[in-house]
């Protein structure tokens, strides 16, 4: 639910943090990344969920071996950018979209492979996939009490790099 929240508010998201001065081609850029990246949250949730699992159970080398599947698939898909034959100059004016297309799956479909790639050690520990109602045991309370410090640090950082921009951007307007 995030993650599709996030895909449908990338205009406003990507206003955020561009400058009112930026080229209108360059904010359409923005936003077509970033309807290709803000899915990745959802992966990277995933990936950083199964990666603890595994490591409550003992198993750290998958965890650490699937970033290395990433770093593949991503420098395949540099690789395949620069191999694309080149008409122009890479601009936010002159990206074709097929040059936008493998730059924005190609990254995207790396934290997926990240990710599941944590399954064949998942299955090793015999993990079982099952809807569980009982939060109790979580002591969701605790954790919620525990996480509203780090929650108020992100929330500051933000803040601050929004007035940072901010003092920027007028800046460089005068």
């Amino acid at each position: 639910a995030a993650s599709l929240l996030l895909v449908l508010l990338a205009p406003q998201i990507v206003d955020v943090y561009l400058s009112s001065s930026v080229e209108p081609a360059t904010r359409h850029l923005a936003i077509t990344f970033a309807r290709f990246f803000l899915p990745q949250v959802l992966f990277y949730g995933i990936g950083a969920v199964l990666g603890a699992y595994l490591n409550t159970r003992g198993h750290f080398a998958a965890p650490v071996w699937t970033p290395i599947l990433n770093n593949v698939i991503v420098i395949a898909t540099a690789g395949a950018f620069i191999a694309m034959p080149v008409i122009t100059p890479p601009s936010p004016d002159t990206l074709r979209t097929n040059e936008i297309l493998v730059l924005g799956i190609g990254t995207t479909f790396g934290i997926v492979v990240q990710a599941f790639g944590l399954w064949p050690a998942m299955r090793k520990v015999r993990f079982r996939w099952r809807w569980r109602f009982d939060f109790k045991p979580l002591r969701l309370r605790e954790l919620g009490g525990a996480s509203v410090w780090m929650l108020l640090y992100v929330a500051v950082s933000q803040v601050a790099l929004v007035v940072r921009a901010t003092r920027s951007s007028s800046t460089d307007e005068t």
